[in-house]
């Protein structure tokens, strides 16, 4: 009983729920159970098992093969002599799929002429190079020069047209310009 005591004592040390349980067998065999056992086993084991499968599930009637195609034959006539009810054929209209047609082809050109009127017209690149005003580029190209590859220039200008220019410039006008900016 010391040895009990010791565990109920350690079980309350670790506040286990088990310590607060009772000793006793929670369940009870009959009298007499244990006497009659042997006899229980060899009975049930010298039972006799019946393989799986030869019990059948489902009983037929001695005379069911013999009446079958009479019966199948009275159930086929008597499909036959009922009415059959018709399955009504949908139509399928041309002229509502037209109607649907035209409707997308309306919402369609609505679209298309929406955005045409609503968008922005696009201007060609000569037209806005049109609309920049001489002055404007002169002043661009005096505050950039620098910016500007002095090759890439060359190579753009025509020397045709730089040598019908400068038969048409004037030995008075270089000097005058060289003076108007300072560089003389």
């Amino acid at each position: 009983m010391a040895s009990e005591q010791d565990i109920l004592s350690e079980l309350q040390a670790m506040n286990s729920p088990l310590a607060g349980f009772s000793r006793d067998m929670p369940f009870d065999v009959p009298a007499g159970y244990f006497d009659g056992l042997p006899a229980q086993v060899l009975h049930m084991a010298n039972k006799e098992v019946l393989p799986a499968g030869t019990a059948m599930p489902h009983i037929v009637h001695p005379d069911y093969f013999d009446t079958l195609p009479e019966q199948l034959l009275v159930t086929i006539r008597q499909q036959e002599q009922t009415p059959k009810t018709k399955i009504p054929v949908r139509r399928i209209s041309l002229w509502r799929n037209v109607r649907w047609a035209a409707a997308a082809v309306l919402i369609l050109s609505i679209g298309i002429g929406s955005y045409r009127v609503f968008s922005p017209q696009q201007v060609s690149v000569e037209e806005q190079l049109q609309s920049i005003s001489d002055e404007a580029i002169m002043s661009y190209v005096e505050d950039n020069i620098y910016a500007f590859e002095t090759e890439t220039i060359i190579n753009y200008m025509n020397t045709a047209d730089i040598n019908a220019a400068s038969m048409q410039i004037n030995k008075n006008d270089i000097e005058y310009y060289l003076q108007e900016t300072g560089w003389q």
